[in-house]
């Protein structure tokens, strides 16, 4: 996935060049100057590059794109641009959270429920299954094929017998993400931060999201935080992931305020005892020598 707006013409060339290369716009490629009237005429070179047939895009930012309220009535006509261009085996929702100008549900529902000119086929692609690591060229994406987990890849065969982890094992770990990483393995919960606007934040990347710096360093959370929203899963789509359900997926709020995915562990998985705010700390558990994850449990 890449982030890089006014870039799109050296994207192509590195699509085209590199056929293997699956290519994810995140946001669309869009800047955030992208807005209103401006939308329609950003969007062309964003739809232009769907002649490539490895580059896909993550919708699921456009209501940040409109100040109007939901249903976002002008964002229809561009959100169906984008699908006719793409496919909606190239076009995904995927969560937000950080950055949604509408709540959580309403970024939802404008994808489940506002589009009407989607089959219930296409809906099921654009709402997961076109993010899956399906390799779309024909190539299993897996750099290690040991902790391939793509549904129908053979190396899943291949491994039947090994020992695996109950939770699917990230891969490849990239440079700017190995700081994460590497301190989850000493027991530490690191953030990147901006050493220009010194603000931290979360997923690791190369650039700041606030102030677009290039100038990062590492900062160690206090591993504090409370329960921003949560969902429980009652099944599991993944084969890759054995825990046994129910469980619970959480979004923490840290106390430095970046937001970050997790479970919620020892406590029941009861909406009854569950409660947005309660306080929470993090909890480290070891899936392999190199892989430690963070999961979170209630404060005391």
């Amino acid at each position: 996935m890449v982030f890089a707006p006014g870039q799109l013409p050296n994207l192509e060339d590195i699509a085209a060049r590199h056929l293997g290369l699956r290519l994810v716009l995140d946001h669309l490629g869009l800047s955030g100057e992208s807005r209103e009237a401006a939308l329609g005429p950003a969007l062309e070179p964003v739809l232009a590059a769907a002649r490539r047939p490895n580059i896909a895009v993550k919708a699921s930012a456009l209501p940040c794109y409109v100040n109007e309220p939901y249903p976002f009535p002008s964002l229809h006509q561009h959100m169906r641009r984008v699908v006719d261009a793409y496919g909606p085996q190239r076009v995904f929702w995927w969560t937000d959270l950080t950055r949604l100008s509408c709540p959580y549900r309403q970024a939802v529902t404008l994808f489940t429920e506002e589009r009407d000119f989607l089959s219930d086929e296409d809906q099921e692609w654009t709402m997961g299954r076109a993010a899956l690591p399906t390799g779309s060229v024909g190539h299993c994406p897996a750099v290690d094929t040991r902790v391939c987990h793509t549904r129908g890849c053979t190396h899943a065969t291949e491994r039947r017998g090994m020992e695996s982890p109950n939770r699917p094992i990230p891969q490849p770990i990239t440079p700017e993400a190995k700081p994460y990483w590497d301190g989850l393995k000493e027991g530490k919960l690191m953030l990147p931060q901006c050493d220009d606007c010194r603000k931290p934040f979360f997923y690791p990347r190369v650039l700041c999201p606030f102030c677009h710096s290039r100038h990062i360093s590492w900062i160690q959370a206090s591993g504090r935080g409370k329960l921003y929203s949560f969902e429980i899963a009652y099944q599991n789509f993944n084969p890759a992931y054995k825990i046994k359900p129910p469980y619970v997926f959480a979004m923490v709020e840290l106390e430095e305020g970046p937001h970050l995915m997790s479970n919620l562990i020892n406590i029941d998985p009861d909406p009854k005892v569950l409660k947005c705010d309660m306080p929470v700390v993090v909890v480290f558990e070891k899936l392999t020598d190199e892989v430690t994850i963070p999961l979170f449990q209630p404060a005391k």
